[in-house]
C-alpha cells in the first residue's frame, strides 16, 4: 500500500480525526483547505497534485455534495469585531439516530473566531429547548452575545429570546437581538457540517451512538485554514495550533 494512502487509512482509524478527515474532504471546502489541513502534519513531493486528485476522485465527496438549490438572496450583516459579540444559529435534522435517539444538531458559531459548538438535539427541539442549549455551551464559557444571527421564524426567535432572559432571570427592555438573516457565512457551516455528518454515515467511521462523534465534530472544524488570513481556527482561538490524538 502506498504510504499516502496508509497515512488517510490512519485518520480514518482515528475516532476523532476520522472526522477531521470527513471534514477535510467535504466538498464545501475544496482542495485548497484540504492541502491546508493535511500539510499540517504531512509532507511528500507533488502533494497538492496528490491532494487535488484525491478530491476530485472521492467517491464520498460526491455522494454527501451539497445541493445547490436556489436560495434566498443574502443579505449582508455588520462585521464582528470580538469574539462571541454576535453569534449564528442554525440547526440541521434528519440524521441517522444516536444512542438516545437524537436526529438534529444545533449550530452556534462565532462570527469572529468562526469556532463552532454543536449540540446534538432531538428533531422536536423547542425554541426553550434552544435557548437552554444556548445557556449550557455558549453563555456559561462565553458570556451574553449582543446578536444572534438565525434563520428561523421570528415566532420562534422571539420565543428563543424571551426565553433565554426568563432562564437568566433578567427582564430585558427590547427583545430585538435575534436578527433573522442569510449570509454566506451563515450559510458555510450548516453545509459544512451536514456534508460531514453525512461523510460519516457514508464512511461508516464512526459507529452510531459512538461518543466520538460530537467530540470529533466540534473538533474538526478548528484545524483548516481561513482563506481571509491563512490561520486555523484553533490558532486563532489558542494561540497556537490544537494537538490531535492522532499527532500525540
Amino acid at each position: 500500500m502506498d504510504l499516502r494512502d496508509e497515512i488517510v487509512a490512519a485518520y480514518e482509524e482515528d475516532a476523532v480525526y476520522g472526522g477531521i478527515l470527513a471534514y477535510l474532504r467535504s466538498p464545501t471546502l475544496g482542495r485548497e483547505k484540504t492541502f491546508s489541513g493535511v500539510s499540517r502534519t504531512f509532507y511528500w513531493s507533488h502533494m497538492y497534485k496528490w491532494v487535488r486528485k484525491w478530491v476530485r476522485i472521492c467517491e464520498t465527496c460526491q455522494r454527501v455534495k451539497p445541493s445547490k438549490s436556489s436560495q434566498d438572496p443574502l443579505r449582508p450583516l455588520p462585521i464582528a469585531t470580538e469574539a462571541w459579540r454576535s453569534v449564528s444559529m442554525d440547526s440541521i435534522f434528519g440524521l441517522p439516530l444516536d444512542a438516545e435517539g437524537r436526529t438534529g444538531v444545533l449550530i452556534f458559531v462565532d462570527r469572529f473566531t468562526k469556532m463552532v459548538h454543536l449540540i446534538p438535539v432531538s428533531d422536536t427541539v423547542t425554541a426553550v429547548e434552544t435557548a437552554a442549549h444556548f445557556i449550557d455551551c455558549v453563555f456559561r464559557n462565553r458570556g451574553l452575545s449582543e446578536s444572534i444571527v438565525s434563520d428561523r421564524d421570528p415566532r420562534f426567535t422571539s420565543v428563543f429570546w424571551s426565553s433565554l432572559f426568563q432562564l437568566l432571570a433578567y427582564e430585558p427592555v427590547t427583545l430585538n437581538a435575534v436578527t433573522r438573516a442569510k449570509t454566506k457565512q451563515a450559510l458555510a457551516t450548516p453545509n459544512t457540517a451536514a456534508s460531514t455528518l453525512a461523510a460519516w454515515s457514508a464512511c461508516t467511521l464512526i459507529d452510531p451512538g459512538n461518543a466520538g462523534v460530537p467530540v470529533a465534530a466540534n473538533y474538526a472544524p478548528m484545524n483548516p485554514a481561513r482563506p481571509v488570513d491563512n490561520a486555523a481556527v484553533s490558532e486563532f482561538v489558542l494561540q497556537r495550533q490544537s494537538i490531535a490524538p492522532f499527532c500525540a
